[in-house]
């Protein structure tokens, strides 16, 4: 409440949105049958939804990919500052990403194989994000990221993992990719 005001912090980051993004007709068929959806109303939907992604990704144009992604088996050890600078970029109050804290989520969990992949811009870290691979489902469960150059905005990053994670999917055979991300003003 109040206190967080006083100190102009938040403690979310706006409004939450969930993107899925379907890779395989199945995965899809399937979420609309549990939605009860008919056979002819699923067969449609199914059959639009691809045809539109096909569509849309022939014409993407390429880019010059100015951020480099890398999957990394180790905790980097900029994090620490980097989530710094996380807090101060965003002004919100959340749970510490210290380097600690990461290897025993990310790196040392027993009960989950994560995916830490950071974000470079040139050779100048700027984020990461972790994926979670369940049931041939691909999960983004933490994105930290801050554009440290008035030329890379938020929505370029944010554009640009979603490009990785799609070809990731389609790489990985993964049937659907869901990403749920706060937007806010300064997207």
């Amino acid at each position: 409440g109040w206190a967080f005001k006083k100190l102009n912090y938040k403690i979310n980051f706006g409004n939450r949105f969930t993107y899925l993004k379907f890779y395989k007709k199945r995965a899809l068929e399937k979420i609309l049958k549990q939605k009860k959806y008919s056979r002819f109303k699923i067969y449609f939907i199914t059959n639009i939804y691809f045809l539109y992604l096909n569509f849309f990704n022939k014409l993407k144009i390429k880019k010059n990919n100015k951020l480099i992604f890398k999957i990394s088996d180790t905790c980097p050890l900029w994090v620490d500052p980097l989530f710094k600078s996380f807090i101060n970029y965003w002004k919100c109050f959340t749970v510490v990403r210290s380097k600690e804290f990461l290897s025993w989520r990310i790196f040392n969990n027993p009960y989950k194989k994560n995916k830490f992949i950071s974000i470079y811009d040139n050779k100048t870290p700027i984020g990461y994000f972790i994926l979670e691979i369940d049931k041939n489902v691909l999960s983004v469960i933490d994105i930290v990221i801050v554009p440290k150059s008035k030329k890379i905005s938020s929505n370029y990053i944010i554009s640009e993992i979603m490009r990785f994670i799609d070809n990731y999917c389609i790489n990985k055979n993964i049937e659907y990719s869901k990403f749920e991300i706060y937007l806010d003003f300064k997207l």
